[in-house]
């Protein structure tokens, strides 16, 4: 049986001020990801789809999931989030992508 990660990445927040109670979610943002082994070394890319959510398959292991960009720290970014897979099953994740909007 595979194992790997699978989820979705959102970006947020949307508003400028965020109050609790106010309808400003993250939203559904296609991304692309690097999965980095232990030594840093990238295993796997993937992009999610339009709706946030993505599937792939990683042997049992620990990872750190990084964005992919063209021009580093630019919004929304990814703080590294670090994934232990274990055999035989997906791990659920959600990838939550910082817009800057503060």
């Amino acid at each position: 049986m595979p194992s790997g990660i699978e989820g979705v990445t959102e970006a947020g927040p949307q508003c400028p001020v965020v109050t609790p109670g106010a309808a400003c979610a993250s939203k559904p943002v296609s991304a692309t990801v690097a999965a980095l082994d232990a030594t840093g070394r990238e295993v796997a890319r993937f992009t999610s789809g339009p709706d946030g959510m993505f599937r792939i398959a990683l042997p049992p292991g620990t990872y750190t999931l990084t964005e992919v960009v063209s021009v580093a720290g630019s919004p929304p970014s990814l703080k590294p989030t670090r994934i232990s897979v274990p055999p035989d099953e997906f791990v659920r994740v959600a990838l939550l992508f910082d817009t800057g909007i503060r």
